[in-house]
C-alpha cells in the first residue's frame, strides 16, 4: 500500500511537470498539441508516459524538496519543529517515524510532497500557458490562468505550511505527553505563530537559531539544556 500511495504521488507531480514542459514545446511550435492529443489516444504510448511520469516526479520531487527548504523558505520544517519544542534528539523524519505514529507520519509525508509539488507546478503551468494563450488570440483568458495559477500556487504554499503545523502539533503531543507546562505552550501555539516564524526565518538569518516563542525562565532553560545533562 505504501509502494503504491508513493508511485502514485510521484505520477501527479510528474504529470504536472509534463504539462508546462509540454505547454512551453507548444510556445516554440504550436503542433506539439497535435501530437500530444494523437499519442494519447495510443494505449502503448499512454503506458510509457506513466513510466516518464513517475520518473520525472521522482527527480522533480528532490527539486522541490530543495527549493522549499532553500529558496521559497527556509527549512520550514526545522522551525515548525523548533516552535513545537521537538528536541534535537528526535528531529530527525526517521526518528520520528520510528518512535511515534507510522501511520500518521506517512500520511502526512504524502499529503506534504503532493501540495509542495503542486504549489510550484500550478506557478510553473500558468507561466507557460500564458504566452502560448496570449499569442493565439485568448488574451483575457491568459491572464486569467496566469493569475489563477499564482494565486492558486501561494494557497497551496499556505496550506503546506497547515500541514506542518497540524503534524508536528501532533507529534509534539506525544514527545511532550508528561510536560504539563510544555503542553499548555503547545496547545496556545496557533497557525498563524507558525506562518509568521517561518517567514521571519527566510528572510532574518539571525533569528533561524532561536525558539520562536516566549517560554517561561524555567522551560526556556530545560529546554536549552544540552541532551547530555538531561539524560545526567
Amino acid at each position: 500500500m505504501k509502494t503504491t500511495s508513493v508511485f502514485i504521488e510521484h505520477v501527479i507531480i510528474g504529470a504536472e511537470v509534463i504539462a508546462w514542459l509540454f505547454a512551453i514545446a507548444a510556445n516554440i511550435d504550436y503542433r506539439v498539441l497535435s501530437l500530444v492529443k494523437t499519442a494519447l489516444t495510443m494505449t502503448s504510448v499512454s503506458v510509457i508516459l506513466v513510466g516518464f511520469c513517475y520518473v520525472l516526479g521522482l527527480i522533480f520531487d528532490r527539486l522541490y524538496d530543495w527549493m522549499f527548504d532553500h529558496i521559497l523558505f527556509y527549512k520550514p520544517e526545522g522551525t515548525a519543529k523548533r516552535v513545537f519544542l521537538i528536541k534535537e534528539e528526535i528531529k530527525s523524519s526517521k526518528a520520528i517515524k520510528e518512535r511515534y505514529d507510522a501511520t500518521y507520519y506517512e500520511f502526512a509525508l504524502s499529503r506534504k510532497r503532493i501540495i509542495r509539488g503542486t504549489a510550484i507546478n500550478l506557478f510553473l503551468i500558468s507561466a507557460s500557458l500564458f504566452p502560448l494563450l496570449y499569442n493565439h488570440g485568448y488574451k483575457d483568458l491568459s491572464f486569467a490562468v496566469l493569475f489563477g495559477g499564482i494565486i492558486l500556487g501561494i494557497v497551496c504554499l499556505f496550506v503546506y505550511i497547515k500541514l506542518l503545523y497540524d503534524f508536528f502539533r501532533k507529534i509534539s503531543g506525544h514527545v511532550n505527553e508528561k510536560d504539563e507546562e510544555k503542553l499548555n505552550v503547545i496547545k496556545k501555539i496557533t497557525y498563524g505563530q507558525i506562518v509568521h516564524a517561518i517567514l521571519k526565518d527566510r528572510f532574518c538569518k539571525c533569528h533561524r537559531e532561536k525558539p520562536s516563542l516566549e517560554l517561561s525562565p524555567d522551560l526556556r532553560a530545560e529546554y536549552d539544556r544540552p541532551k547530555a545533562e538531561q539524560d545526567g
